[in-house]
Order: structure tokens, then sequence, then C-alpha cells
């Protein structure tokens, strides 16, 4: 029997894919170098916790991290908003305190995030967008229909 990418657990089988984007503060570009890749780190640390599979991560001109994320059912989006991004800025604060005089009042993210469901399909088409990103420069462009992507997207 084939699964078609549902997890599967004790008291069922689920499928629930998110694409999940969000910015630093006034999309200030300081997730770069070590700082980049300990925000990943992070990222991934604070998923584990919740049991959400992080099927692709990128941070996109510094300022921006583009996420594929796989929940359990028990988990809603608004914990792995709040977990992710609070618990992740407060790690790397403390890893780069110098960091935080760069960031607007002190605050690494802006309050804003932008989140999708995503099937199967969309899924490996965001994958290949999310990989497409680490090697075009601006402007970015949605995969599926070419268009130019707002500016809050790109940092």
């Amino acid at each position: 029997m084939y699964n078609y990418g549902f997890k599967h657990t004790r008291t069922g089988d689920f499928r629930l894919n998110y694409h999940m984007v969000w910015t630093t503060g006034f999309n200030r570009p300081v997730l770069d170098g070590d700082v980049g890749v300990f925000l990943i780190s992070q990222i991934n640390k604070e998923c584990q916790k919740l049991r959400v599979d992080v099927e692709e991560i990128l941070i996109i001109n510094s300022s921006c991290v583009d996420l594929i994320l796989t929940l359990p059912t028990d988990v809603t989006v608004s914990q792995v908003l709040k977990n992710v991004k609070g618990l992740s800025a407060q790690q790397t604060f403390k890893k780069f305190p110098e960091l935080k005089e760069k960031c607007w009042h002190g605050k690494l993210w802006n309050g804003q995030s932008m989140v999708e469901t995503i099937g199967n399909p969309k899924k490996l088409t965001r994958k290949r967008y999310i990989k497409n990103q680490e090697r075009e420069s601006n402007p970015l462009r949605d995969i599926d229909t070419n268009q130019e992507l707002p500016n809050w997207w790109n940092g």
C-alpha cells in the first residue's frame, strides 16, 4: 500500500504541509555568516521539540526565513510560529549579543508572517522554488506563475 507522503501515528495518518515565511525587523540583513548557520540550527532544534519535520529551510538575502514544514495533528501553526520565532531569536541574541544593536528596538523578527497550506505536488514545487532562490538574484519569482513576488517576501 502507498503512503502518498502521509505520516503515521498510533491514532491515524496525516499530511499537514505548510510553507512559512517571515523577515527580520525592517528587513535588516543581519542573518549572514555564523548568525545564519546558528539560527538555522536553532529553528531545527525548536521544530524537533514540537515534533515538526523541517522539509526545507533557507535564509534569503540575510533577512528572510523560508520554511516548508510538516506538522503533527496536535501542533498548531501559531504554536510553531510562537516557539520557533521567539525561542530562536532568544537563543540567537544570547549567542550574538552585538546583534541586538543592529536590530530595530532589539527585536529580531518582524511581527508578520506568511503561512500557506500546501499539498504534496505543491510541496515539491515550493521545495524546488526555495532551492532555486539560493542560485538566483532578485527579483524573486513564483515558480508556478513566474510572477514577481511582493517586496516584503524577499526581504
